[in-house]
């Protein structure tokens, strides 16, 4: 547990002195302050529109701003914060390749599976923080200026896009140890996500992909429910788990 604990804080030092932390932060900061944002400047955005019709008679009907605009806005600019975060994370193991640190720790004793977990578990946390972070600002600023929605439709849609982002760092860490750099890496997680995209295109393997768990707009509304996520729910934790137990044996294996 020592040894664990020493590398999580050789993570964070070594991202916070990087910048990657700040920047992650405050991406996640701005996209969660963004989301009220352009709830609130709808109407003002439609009625631009509707004076610079330039002769092309556009009726713009009064829409009223509610707290669930500010949530799709949230649900539509996650991706947005996810590949923020993918592309800062990219570098997570490559760069141990590269500058030949990694051999360093292990000729110290360290085991390869401490090592690997230890990474895990900081992205892990990473994750959990950011995505925390917009959540958490996108809650704050919208009940104060626009009320709140139902909280079980709420809470089920935040719960599954943290799970899909538990997806795609497991995804992330497997593609760590197949690739070199992080190009490698980016290119084969998202062949990994392509995959699921196109699964999620049919209708006879919708109800299994794990992108159903990004549908946050239709699972905060009456379009979805926990019982038409169940599958993709057990689909995404098998992935997770698969990922897991498919890194470990890998990145032993992997010639330094």
């Amino acid at each position: 547990m020592k040894t664990l604990m020493t590398l999580l804080k050789k993570e964070f030092l070594a991202q916070w002195r990087g910048g990657q932390l700040f920047i992650l932060v405050l991406v996640f900061f701005v996209i969660g302050l963004m989301n009220t944002a352009l709830a609130l400047a709808t109407p003002w955005m439609l009625e631009q529109i509707a004076s610079q019709d330039n002769g092309l008679a556009i009726q713009v009907q009064v829409v009223e701003v509610t707290a669930t605009m500010a949530w799709e806005q949230f649900f539509k600019n996650l991706p947005l914060s996810m590949l923020c975060f993918v592309f800062l994370e990219s570098q997570l193991l490559t760069k141990e390749y590269q500058t030949g640190t990694l051999i360093l720790v292990l000729t110290k004793g360290l085991k390869r599976s401490q090592f690997l977990l230890a990474k895990f578990i900081f992205l892990v946390t990473l994750w959990t923080g950011a995505y925390s972070v917009c959540w958490l600002t996108t809650l704050t600023y919208t009940q104060y200026y626009l009320g709140s929605v139902n909280q079980d439709d709420l809470t089920l849609a935040l719960l599954a896009w943290y799970g899909f982002g538990l997806l795609v760092v497991s995804l992330l860490l497997v593609s760590s140890t197949l690739a070199t750099s992080s190009s490698g890496v980016l290119v084969t997680l998202f062949a990994s996500l392509l995959v699921f995209y196109v699964l999620s295109v049919f209708p006879q393997s919708k109800d299994y992909s794990p992108i159903l768990l990004t549908e946050g707009k239709a699972l905060l509304g009456v379009g979805l429910d926990f019982e038409d996520c169940r599958q993709a729910i057990y689909i995404t934790g098998g992935l997770i788990l698969g990922s897991l137990c498919l890194s470990f044996p890998l990145f032993n294996r992997r010639q330094l």
